[in-house]
C-alpha cells in the first residue's frame, strides 16, 4: 500500500498527461485500502493460529520430537484391480493426495486462480489491441474526418459536400435517464451516407431505425432497459429532457450512448448541426476552406486512439506479470510444504535405496498433477472473466 502509489501512478500519469488536463496529478490512497490491509493481517493471523494451536498446547519436550506420520489406511481405491496397475510413484502420490486433501485442494485452487488471471490479462491485452482495428476498420470506414467550426454557414457545408463524397455527423455529450438511473454518454446523429456501419452483438450489420433511437448494448445494461423501453435524454448543459423509444440495440466498443438519424433528431424539435464530415475521398487543402477547423486522417485517429489505450496496455502487462509471479510463488510454497511434511517418508525411501533423482521425480509428479488440473479449471474461469462485461459477444466494452 505504501510502495504502490509511489511506483505505478507516475508511469500511468506520464501517458495520460498527453490526453487529459487535471489541476493536480497525484495518487490518492482509498480508505478501503486500509480495510484490505487489516483483512489480510487478520487472515494471516487466523491461519497461523490454526496451524500452531495444537503444537502450542503441548509441552516443549513433546514439540521437540519429530512429528509421527499419520497411520495409513487402505481405502477402496487400493482394493481395486486398477490400483495394482499403477506404478509405485503414482500410488505413493495418490496416497499423499488423499491423506492431505486441504493442501492438495489449495494447490489446485492456487494454480486455477493464477491461470484465470493470466488468461484474463492476455485476453484483455488482445481486446485492447484489436479495438482500434474494429472501430476504424469495421464501424467507421472514413479515411478522413473534417471537423467543423462552431460558426460555419450553409454555404460552407455546400462547398464541402460538392467537393467530397461523404456523410455528415453530429456528436455531443448527452445525459440519459431511465427511471431512477441516470448516466452520461455520447450522442451520435447520422445523416445519409455509408461512412458509418452499425453492428449488433454478433457484429452483423444493422440499419439505422427510421423511428426511435438506437442505444448501445453497454448503456442499455447500465440503464437496465431493452428494446421498446422509453428513456429520456438531453444534451449536456441543457435543461429540457427529450423522451424517446429504444428501437435498436447496437454493439460499440467505445463511446457508449445513443444513435439516431437526422430525421428522428429533427422530429424531436432539434436542429441538426453537424460537427464533422466523414469522407473516404482524398482530402487536400480542406483546412483552408471556410468552416473547417481541422482535418484528421485515419492513421492519426488510430495513433491517438492507441496512445489513449497505452495505459490500459500497461495495466494488462502488470496483470500478466502478477499472474506469473503468483503462480510461481504458489507452486514453490506448496512444493516446499509437501517436502517438509514428507521428510520421514523421503528419508525412508533413501534408506531403501531410492536415488535423489528418483525422489525428485516423485515430488515433481504431484506438482505436475496439480498444475494440469489447475490449468484445466482456470482456462474456462479466465474465459468467463474476459466475457463477463459483454456477454454474449465475448468482447469487453472498455468505455
Amino acid at each position: 500500500m505504501v510502495l504502490g502509489p509511489q511506483l505505478i501512478p507516475p508511469v500511468l500519469f506520464t501517458m495520460q498527461k498527453s490526453l487529459y488536463t487535471l489541476p493536480e496529478w497525484r495518487a490518492v490512497v482509498s480508505p478501503s485500502s486500509f480495510w484490505i490491509v487489516l483483512m489480510a493481517a487478520f487472515c494471516c493471523g487466523v491461519s497461523s493460529y490454526f496451524a500452531c494451536r495444537r503444537m502450542l498446547q503441548e509441552v516443549p519436550a513433546a514439540t521437540l520430537r519429530p512429528a509421527v506420520p499419520k497411520a495409513g489406511r487402505r481405502n477402496r481405491w487400493e482394493k481395486t484391480r486398477l490400483w495394482s496397475r499403477f506404478s509405485f510413484a503414482v500410488q505413493w502420490n495418490l496416497r499423499d493426495v488423499v491423506r492431505r486433501r486441504v493442501r492438495s485442494l489449495m494447490a489446485v485452487i492456487g494454480v486455477m486462480g493464477c491461470t484465470a488471471l493470466l488468461i484474463f490479462g492476455l485476453g484483455l491485452q488482445d481486446t485492447v489491441n484489436g479495438v482500434s482495428k474494429l472501430l476504424y476498420g469495421e464501424l467507421y470506414l472514413n479515411k478522413y474526418k473534417i471537423k467543423l467550426t462552431a460558426d460555419y454557414t450553409r454555404e460552407d457545408l455546400a462547398v464541402l459536400s460538392d467537393r467530397y463524397h461523404g456523410q455528415w455527423i453530429q456528436e455531443a455529450n448527452v445525459e440519459l435517464k431511465a427511471g431512477p438511473r441516470k448516466k452520461s454518454g455520447f450522442l451520435t446523429v447520422l445523416d445519409q451516407g455509408d461512412q458509418v456501419q452499425l453492428r449488433d452483438h454478433r457484429r452483423q450489420e444493422m440499419p439505422l431505425p427510421d423511428e426511435g433511437i438506437g442505444l448501445t448494448r453497454k448503456m442499455a445494461r447500465l440503464l437496465q432497459v431493452d428494446l421498446g423501453s422509453a428513456l429520456q435524454w438531453r444534451i449536456a448543459g441543457e435543461k429540457d429532457w427529450q423522451e424517446a423509444k429504444v428501437a435498436a440495440l447496437y454493439w460499440l466498443p467505445m463511446g457508449q450512448g445513443i444513435i439516431m438519424g437526422k430525421a428522428e433528431y429533427e422530429r424531436a424539435g432539434r436542429v441538426f448541426r453537424p460537427t464533422a464530415y466523414l469522407t473516404s475521398d482524398q482530402v487536400t487543402e480542406a483546412h483552408l476552406l471556410a468552416g473547417v477547423a481541422s482535418v484528421q486522417e485515419q492513421e492519426q485517429m488510430v495513433k491517438a486512439f492507441d496512445e489513449m489505450l497505452e495505459s490500459l496496455r500497461l495495466i494488462t502487462a502488470i496483470l500478466v506479470l502478477a499472474a506469473v509471479a503468483l503462480g510461481s510463488v504458489v507452486l514453490y510454497n506448496l512444493g516446499a510444504l509437501s517436502f517438509v511434511e514428507r521428510t520421514r517418508e523421503l528419508a525412508t525411501l533413501r534408506v531403501l535405496g531410492f536415488l535423489p533423482k528418483q525422489i525428485r521425480s516423485l515430488l515433481q509428479m504431484q506438482n505436475l498433477w496439480f498444475t494440469v488440473i489447475g490449468i484445466g479449471l482456470g482456462l474456462p474461469v479466465g474465459y468467463w472473466l474476459i466475457s463477463f462485461h459483454c456477454q454474449p459477444c465475448r468482447i469487453i466494452s472498455i468505455s
